[in-house]
């Protein structure tokens, strides 16, 4: 005779014990074996039937761009493994870095540029989460205004107008006058 306390969430068929109810937390399960000859001999053992989480890594971040000067701040959740630590690979270390969960730019792009992060496990190298990250080139937030006193104009009229380019290495500018015919 064979007999298992506990058995919604364990079952013995051919001498093989498998979980086979929904382990939400750590159970304690015992299995008892009694002899077919004299059911007063027992043996006891207990089991540990652990809540199974599949291994993952998450990256998390308070934004997806960057640009030269920044950092970002990443957040790690590593779920399912013992060792809570993770490993960062960069898609191109000349141009960003991941130190203690902190994202830099180490240079100037002179056009948008995709990287990836990972993070990897350190316990198990398999489980590890990607995230894509822009690094914006200065123009990308580089804006120019024009300045005046008035906007009419009468002829034979001169009024001072300035342009001012910020966020962009060079903050010089032309101009280019047009007119409806």
């Amino acid at each position: 005779m064979r007999s298992c306390l506990n058995s919604l969430l364990v079952k013995i068929e051919n001498n093989v014990l498998t979980v086979i109810g929904d382990v939400t937390e750590d159970k304690a399960v015992t299995v008892v074996a009694y002899a077919a000859a004299d059911a007063s001999k027992t043996a006891t053992k207990i089991f540990t039937i652990k809540n199974y989480v599949e291994p993952k890594v998450e990256i998390t971040t308070q934004r997806n761009t960057i640009t030269y000067g920044e950092t970002i701040t990443l957040s790690v959740n590593v779920v399912g493994l013992e060792q809570k630590a993770v490993a960062w690979v960069v898609s191109d270390s000349s141009l960003i870095k991941v130190d203690n969960n902190v994202l830099s730019v180490l240079k100037e792009v002179d056009v948008d540029t995709e990287v990836t992060i990972k993070a990897v496990s350190v316990e198990n190298q398999n489980v590890y989460a990607e995230k894509k990250i822009i690094v914006k080139a200065p123009s990308s937030f580089g804006s120019i205004s024009i300045a005046t006193s008035k906007d009419t104009i009468a002829e034979g009229e001169t009024i001072m107008v300035a342009a001012t380019v910020t966020g962009l290495k060079d903050i010089g500018y032309t101009w280019k006058v047009s007119h409806e015919d």
